[in-house]
């Protein structure tokens, strides 16, 4: 149906109940793919209570822009953080809207890229009760809302424009942040909470002499490739400290294909990363 929503998961150690008030990153898999059939996601990462709202409101933007969903993949140590926020005011805010649909009624057709106001693969978005025809249905459908179950040019045509209008944009959506990367022979990936020790790390190394850098993911899905790729060409190891047994990890490997080494530092039972734990693993040969 191509609806836009943010879903919040402050995520606990599981599985299920786990240890329902400690923190853990066990989820950010899920929503990459915790459904069936071929789907694009996007997920942002907050690491401060800051980008809590910061982020939170950036997702509504892409969830109106994209008519997708949008994950924000907290967890329960930034969950429970009392920190200084700076709530900006209303006037200041980037907002995004969803493009209406302003094509003739008898003409419209609701799911085809062919009527968008910006030759787009995103639909314009009727406003209901506004006299435009629209079928809802979570089954399979053509370009007009109808179940198309059993067409498979239809069934094709429909998943690689929801995929790929997402993908287009993979460089667009990538957020990051880079800390002393310029001369760094190693360099920490990482996200949310763990981004805490892990920088403590980082600093713990250089004072050693030892050149780490360090690159933060605000958004991991859809996933920073070229970023990845580039990291690989400029350092000789990459350190993934987790607060799960290594999800993250699997596409850093992926992507740096063999051109640097990937070491990864999981940690589960609820307890955050010391920046000893990560030290370690920046000067070990």
């Amino acid at each position: 149906t191509e609806t836009p929503c943010v879903i919040v998961n402050v995520q606990r150690t599981g599985p299920s109940t786990g240890q329902p008030t400690l923190g853990a990153q066990g989820d950010m898999m899920q929503a990459r793919w915790g459904t069936h059939g071929d789907f694009e996601a996007i997920a942002l990462v907050p690491t401060t209570v800051q980008e809590c709202l910061d982020l939170t409101i950036e997702a509504f933007n892409l969830a109106e822009k994209y008519r997708n969903p949008v994950c924000v993949m907290t967890d329960g140590e930034i969950g429970h953080l009392r920190e200084r926020v700076v709530i900006p005011d209303e006037k200041e805010l980037k907002i995004i809207d969803r493009v209406p649909a302003t094509i003739d009624k008898e003409k419209f057709i609701p799911f085809t890229s062919s009527q968008t106001q910006k030759n787009s693969k995103i639909p314009d978005f009727p406003t209901f009760g506004t006299g435009y025809h629209i079928y809802v249905t979570g089954l399979t459908h053509n370009i007009y809302g109808f179940p198309a179950t059993d067409k498979q040019k239809d069934h094709e045509e429909l998943v690689l424009r929801i995929t790929t209008k997402i993908t287009d944009d993979r460089e667009k959506l990538t957020m990051v942040e880079k800390l002393q990367l310029d001369d760094a022979k190693i360099a920490i990936v990482t996200y949310g909470a763990t981004a805490r020790p892990a920088e403590t790390a980082m600093e713990m190394a250089r004072e050693k002499g030892i050149k780490v850098g360090m690159l933060r993911l605000k958004l991991v899905w859809p996933f920073p490739i070229k970023e990845i790729q580039h990291l690989a060409t400029q350092v000789d190891k990459i350190v993934v400290p987790e607060m799960n047994l290594g999800q993250i990890v699997h596409p850093i490997r992926e992507y740096t294909d063999g051109q640097c080494k990937v070491v990864s530092v999981p940690k589960v039972g609820g307890e955050m990363h010391l920046p000893h734990e990560v030290y370690k693993h920046l000067e070990a040969k």
